[in-house]
């Protein structure tokens, strides 16, 4: 069709399948429609098995070898800089739009149903495009590009899924670390400069518990193991692990406990 732009439809008993690959100056999207497919990347010691409504990447000038044991069925889009063009976000927001072949990354798009669909509905019209006229390489290009753009969209999602993730692990251990001090989700939000209602909601999505509730259960426990030293009183260890009310110390310790603190250490002192 173009000599920036190749397809490929492959399936089980391919003759290329244990050889060495290699495309110059070709970016490869790889579609898993059916099967499994091994792929090596001896340079640098990769491997991925691509599974069936998977896509892995592979960067242009990049050596890689592909085997299966299994019936398999895959489509595999090449394309060079030269035949995608500059996109407007490229242009406009020093965007590197091929940046997503950096590290040959898979995407696995088995839960992922509106951006599956899509994908394979551009791949079907992909393998379908025979006419040679002068539109034919645009409808190509214009295809291609909106499977990157919608890459660029689910690698966008996972890596925002990951942060939020990784924010509500920090927040706990810091919680964990520095129960006794006073400590409010209002203050750790302008901390991580994120907004306090929308830090609430997914600390209580990733935990399962709002965070007054994490910061009493984390005072409570470490409560519990203070009040095991004999020469420490409820008092002492009450307003040592952050709580500031007696009455409400004890009232939370035995609704969390079944037992309050007085017959709690009473109980481990007698037992040691």
């Amino acid at each position: 069709m173009n000599d920036n732009f190749r397809i490929y439809y492959t399936s089980s008993g391919f003759t290329s399948v244990g050889k060495i690959n290699k495309h110059d100056n070709f970016y490869e999207i790889n579609y898993c429609l059916n099967g499994t497919n091994t792929y090596h990347l001896p340079d640098t010691k990769q491997q991925y098995s691509l599974r069936s409504r998977e896509i892995l990447l592979i960067n242009k000038n990049t050596r890689h070898i592909y085997n299966s044991e299994k019936k398999y069925e895959v489509c595999s889009l090449l394309f060079t800089r030269e035949f995608i063009g500059y996109s407007l976000p490229e242009a406009f927001f020093n965007f590197d739009f091929l940046s997503i072949f950096a590290d040959n990354p898979l995407f696995n798009l088995s839960k992922d149903i509106f951006n599956r669909t899509r994908i394979e509905n551009l791949i079907k019209k992909l393998l379908q495009e025979k006419r040679q006229d002068v539109f034919s390489a645009l409808r190509v290009r214009n295809a291609i590009t909106e499977i990157l753009i919608l890459l660029h969209n689910t690698k966008i999602t996972a890596d925002d899924k990951f942060s939020k993730t990784n924010v509500i692990s920090r927040i706990a251990g810091y919680v964990e670390n520095n129960f006794f001090e006073d400590i409010n989700l209002h203050s750790l939000a302008a901390q991580y400069s994120i907004n306090y209602p929308y830090l609430s909601s997914i600390f209580s999505k990733q935990m399962g518990i709002s965070f007054n509730k994490y910061l009493n259960r984390i005072r409570l426990e470490k409560c519990a193991e203070v009040l095991k030293k004999q020469n420490v009183s409820i008092s002492a260890a009450c307003f040592e692990c952050g709580f500031n009310d007696l009455a409400n110390f004890y009232r939370s310790f035995k609704c969390y406990f079944g037992i309050s603190p007085l017959k709690y250490k009473k109980q481990y002192c007698r037992k040691t």
